[in-house]
């Protein structure tokens, strides 16, 4: 069980979820599309920080990166916020018009999104059989039900990424956008996200996980503050 302890006692990281996830129902409606958005995002990032936590503990270390997105989840009022303009910007690609269209017409989305998904693991830097393998469960699961559209997607997906590589590999400020709510870059400025940035960056690079450089010092400053502006107009 993942938990975090504060002045309030142990947080785990299904009551973060939860009392974020009430707060979106609450404000937006449970089936609107802001919901969804929060709902995926937030899982999102949340395994991301696992994920993380996971490399640590493979080196001996301890537990840090969900911990503390687990307390910026459940104490933070500007969380909710920051999720869902995250998730809108994430979402906000060519590639995701055919979940938008499933959704429309009131049809199951699931391996849409779930193409999406694979697409971003190859602009993480995994190679197309580390990509397969991290969405071996999904794979399996549609491909059991008949539905072959998600192999499709993958087979179309992996064929443009070998054509052009370079339209799968993400820029600093992609990188650094990747990065935000995992990290709760939000939260802070200046050298405190220099350390969580090189420390998470060192921790991938540590267990063999691709990751590109992002500049420091006034550099990432510039780069923060189109980040910022990004969240909060979207891409133009």
């Amino acid at each position: 069980m993942k938990v975090v302890e504060n002045k309030m006692g142990i947080i785990t990281r299904k009551m973060a979820d939860t009392r974020l996830m009430r707060r979106a129902v609450g404000q937006f409606g449970a089936d609107s599309i802001e919901a969804l958005t929060i709902r995926a995002t937030l899982t999102k990032v949340l395994d991301d920080a696992q994920t993380l936590d996971g490399y640590l503990v493979q080196m001996g270390k301890g537990k840090k990166f969900l911990p503390r997105l687990i307390k910026a989840i459940h104490e933070r009022d500007d969380a909710l916020q920051t999720v869902l303009e995250y998730g809108r910007v994430r979402f906000d690609k060519k590639g995701m018009r055919e979940v938008y269209s499933a959704m429309k017409k009131g049809e199951e989305f699931g391996p849409q999104m779930a193409a999406f998904e694979f697409r971003e693991s190859l602009r993480d830097g995994w190679s197309p059989s580390q990509a397969i393998l991290i969405h071996s469960p999904r794979i399996a699961e549609y491909s059991r039900a008949g539905d072959t559209s998600l192999v499709l997607a993958i087979a179309d997906a992996i064929k443009k990424q070998r054509r052009s590589p370079q339209a799968f590999q993400r820029s600093s400020e992609a990188w650094l956008l990747r990065a935000w709510v995992t990290l709760t870059l939000w939260t802070c400025d200046g050298k405190r996200m220099e350390e969580r940035i090189t420390d998470a960056a060192n921790v991938l690079s540590q267990s063999g996980v691709p990751f590109q450089h992002i500049p420091l010092g006034s550099d990432l400053d510039n780069m923060a503050r189109r980040v910022r502006h990004t969240l909060r107009h979207g891409r133009r």
